[in-house]
C-alpha cells in the first residue's frame, strides 16, 4: 500500500465521524460567562476531571470498548505528614 492509499483510506474513515467540536479543556471556553452580577469569583465547574473530560470528549471517535478510561486514586499520607511536622514543631 503506498502512502497515498494510506491517506485516502484515512480520509474516508474520518469522513464517517462526527465533526470535531471545541474541547472542554480548549482555553476560555471551559469558563463559565463572566457575569456583571458575580461579587466575587466562586471558582468554576469543569464537570469532572480534565483526564475525565478528554475521555468523555474523545470517546464519540473509537469502537465501545477500544478507549478506556481508569483513574486511581492516591493517598499519600498527607494528614499524617502534617501531623509529624506539627510534633516536631
Amino acid at each position: 500500500m503506498t502512502v497515498d492509499e494510506d491517506i485516502e483510506a484515512m480520509l474516508q474513515r474520518s469522513s464517517s465521524l462526527p465533526p470535531m467540536t471545541p474541547s472542554p479543556m480548549q482555553g476560555s471556553s471551559a469558563l463559565p460567562p463572566a457575569s456583571a452580577d458575580d461579587a466575587k469569583n466562586d471558582g468554576m465547574d469543569l464537570q469532572g476531571s480534565p483526564p475525565q473530560a478528554i475521555a468523555d470528549y474523545l470517546r464519540p471517535y473509537f469502537q465501545p470498548r477500544d478507549l478506556q478510561f481508569l483513574q486511581s486514586e492516591f493517598d499519600f499520607a498527607t494528614c499524617a505528614k502534617i501531623d509529624m511536622h506539627r510534633e516536631k514543631m
